[in-house]
């Protein structure tokens, strides 16, 4: 999850918490991972500028940041401008990912969840693991990788007991600014596809089968 479009207002960015929820059968979830970073949500543009009637001033750009988009149309750092007006300035940057341990090579760890983690097994609904090969952990299973994924059961049984969220992970986001979220899913059994739902404080956008 990277931010990619900025008009930042505030100076302390307010947390939100994104949740996967694994709706049936059993998935791998892999989410992109290019390093950690906090957004920037408040940029200063300096003092109002006054020109006289036949004169031009320069209006500078936030510095620091690699596109700029400008009320005129200008794409340039700075502007000149010979006429009264409120101008505004519109910066874009990437952040980095935003996601801690998003492709779990730390293992378990940076995120919260409803199911029950386990080192060995995921046989019962309900359960997940992190590991390279998802047959190691489920013998109906298969799926490999180069690295750490979540390996997941979910189903009928694991929504009778109310787990539904299966990664948890509250992220600093700014309000305003246009975030992309990337991850990679597939089903490990030939059973059903899986199903995943992402929320974000608590609202809700599903997405097909995997």
């Amino acid at each position: 999850m990277a931010c990619e479009d900025c008009p930042p207002s505030e100076t302390q960015p307010p947390n939100r918490l994104l949740t996967i929820r694994c709706i049936s059968i059993a998935v791998f979830i892999l989410l992109t991972c290019a390093g950690r970073a906090q957004p920037v949500c408040f940029v200063q543009m300096g003092a109002d500028t006054t020109i006289c009637q036949g004169g031009t001033a320069v209006l500078h750009g936030p510095p620091g940041f690699s596109n700029h988009l400008w009320s005129t149309g200008a794409t340039t750092p700075n502007i000149s401008v010979n006429a009264a007006g409120n101008y505004w300035c519109q910066i874009s940057y990437p952040t980095g990912n935003l996601v801690f341990n998003g492709d779990f090579s730390a293992g378990n760890t940076g995120f919260t969840s409803q199911y029950i983690y386990s080192t060995s097994s995921v046989q019962n609904e309900g359960y997940y693991a992190v590991g390279t090969n998802s047959n190691n952990y489920h013998p109906q299973f298969q799926g490999t990788g180069t690295g750490n994924f979540l390996i997941a059961n979910g189903g009928f049984v694991s929504w009778a007991n109310n787990q539904f969220d299966l990664w948890c992970q509250t992220i600093p986001c700014c309000p305003g600014q246009t975030y992309t979220l990337t991850f990679d899913a597939r089903t490990l059994t030939n059973a059903l596809p899986g199903r995943l739902m992402w929320t974000m404080d608590g609202v809700s956008a599903q997405w097909p089968d995997f």
